[in-house]
């Protein structure tokens, strides 16, 4: 599958997502509904504008560009992180805890998707 053909499905899971047909979103991006049939059938690419408005509905851009989605936790930005006090944790819990705290944004991603992941395969018995 090129590069062009993800792009459109995954402009079509994202406005199914939101519950919208392609005349609604095609209205909202400043389209008609037959140039959005086209980005969902990978005929032709959205420019720029047609991305600051799937932006600004709520779509989710890094699943649309980069194929991953955003999720909540990962907003926790290292900024927001800064002033919180260093804890002693000495359980397992805590130590993850600690990890978590004192990792860049890209750890902090890694360990939430690690953590849902194995939350998802090895739930508790």
């Amino acid at each position: 599958m090129n590069l062009s053909s993800l792009f459109s499905v995954r402009l079509k899971n994202e406005r199914n997502r939101l519950g919208l047909t392609q005349a609604e979103i095609a209205k909202k991006c400043g389209v008609s509904r037959e140039m959005w049939g086209k980005y969902e059938r990978g005929v032709a690419l959205a420019g720029s504008e047609v991305l600051f408005s799937l932006a600004a509905i709520g779509v989710d851009m890094d699943y649309i560009l980069l194929g991953t989605r955003k999720e909540v936790f990962e907003e926790i930005t290292t900024e927001a992180l800064k002033d919180m006090p260093k804890a002693d944790f000495s359980d397992k819990t805590g130590l993850l805890v600690q990890y978590f705290l004192n990792s860049n944004d890209a750890g902090r991603a890694t360990i939430l998707a690690v953590a849902k992941s194995m939350a998802i395969t090895m739930p508790k018995e």
